[in-house]
């Protein structure tokens, strides 16, 4: 949320004459009406796993991000870094070389305007090199365990970890990519795991999805003299997975919470989806409006308008019920599901 969880949310579908179907990246999706692709009854699913797929050798896909330059699918596991080209009708996924051995539990994915593939770890965090394959490591997170992370501007970075009590070490922000400052209970961030952040361009719009001790935990704002400061403790006291901003309205959502919004900023929340965990919530320019989808710990949820979500869970085709991370893009709409019986899916679109 992991989730791809992930780093930038909004991911914008090429404006083209036509549209590329979900799964239009192999897996028989291809191009379809834009009438066709709004009927959410259309979508079907198409499952990879260690059975289906030997290639992708680990199950438990805990990020997932789609490098549009290089036509590639990365899939960051509980035991490695692989990548696949969803341009080919059959995926054949090949995993990263240079991660150490103690960094191979992959937890977050970011591909950088610099072009650089960042890598967030159980053992610190990487850079990648997409073209030659160079791993160099982040001499400031040796060991860390590395949750989320997030690109605010060119060359403006996020850090979210986990540790075991809240400390110095829960945000780290850099405006270079190498020289980072840490965040915790001193600059108000109280939470003790940051599940994921979400950086806008504006500079006043950062927030935070911290998890940890009831009543520490929650959403962060991020305020522009050094400090974060604590929003929204109710309903989301027991701590946040999501947060999300589409036009004025915002959502969230938490452990077991649903997936909420604010009609107007500061109002009271209301509930969208009731009784889930929000992992990714992914939006794209699609039409006149808007394709969004939600993954959860219960099922992936499909929407043109917000308001109404039509339910996919693994009797649909899905590896699994659990969607921690979803992305969609120029080579279609992809799921990831953490777990030992996890995976990748491609959903597709019944063109018949």
């Amino acid at each position: 949320m992991k989730h791809l969880n992930l780093a930038a949310f909004t991911i914008f579908c090429l404006g083209l004459a036509f549209l590329v179907g979900c799964g239009g990246g192999g897996g028989g999706g291809g191009l379809f009406s834009p009438d066709k692709g709004f009927d959410a009854s259309a979508y079907t699913f198409k499952a990879m796993n260690t059975t289906t797929t030997p290639s992708l050798a680990n199950s438990d896909v805990r990020a997932l991000l789609q490098a549009s330059n290089t036509a590639r699918l990365y899939a960051g596991t509980g035991n490695g870094l692989y990548f696949a080209d969803p341009t080919k009708a059959t995926f054949t996924f090949s995993q990263v070389a240079g991660l150490p051995a103690v960094a191979q539990a992959v937890n977050a994915l970011l591909f950088a305007q610099n072009g650089a593939l960042w890598v967030g770890t159980d053992s610190g965090l990487y850079t990648v090199n997409i073209m030659t394959g160079a791993v160099s490591a982040i001499a400031s997170f040796t060991g860390e365990k590395i949750m989320s992370l997030a690109e605010q501007s060119a060359g403006v970075y996020w850090v979210g970890l986990a540790t075991t009590t809240a400390s110095t070490t829960v945000v780290a922000r850099s405006a270079d990519g190498s020289n980072f400052t840490f965040f915790g209970r001193d600059q108000g961030m109280t939470a003790s795991s940051v599940a994921m952040i979400y950086a806008s361009e504006n500079p006043s719009l950062v927030v935070v999805c911290g998890q940890g001790q009831s009543g520490s935990a929650g959403l962060f704002r991020y305020k522009t003299t050094g400090k974060f400061e604590q929003i929204d403790t109710a309903p989301l006291a027991d701590g946040a997975t999501l947060f999300n901003v589409v036009g004025s309205t915002y959502y969230a959502g938490g452990p077991g919470k649903g997936l909420l919004y604010q009609p107007n900023r500061d109002s009271e929340w209301k509930i969208l989806l009731k009784d889930i965990t929000p992992y990714s919530m992914d939006v794209a320019a699609y039409g006149s409006g808007y394709r969004t989808w939600v993954g959860s710990d219960k099922a992936l949820y499909l929407t043109f308008d917000l308001t109404n979500f039509k339910a996919f869970q693994k009797s649909s085709g899905l590896a699994s019920d659990t969607c921690n991370a979803v992305t969609q893009g120029a080579y279609g709409t992809f799921i990831g599901h953490a777990g030992v019986s996890g995976g990748v899916s491609i959903a597709q679109v019944v063109t018949q």
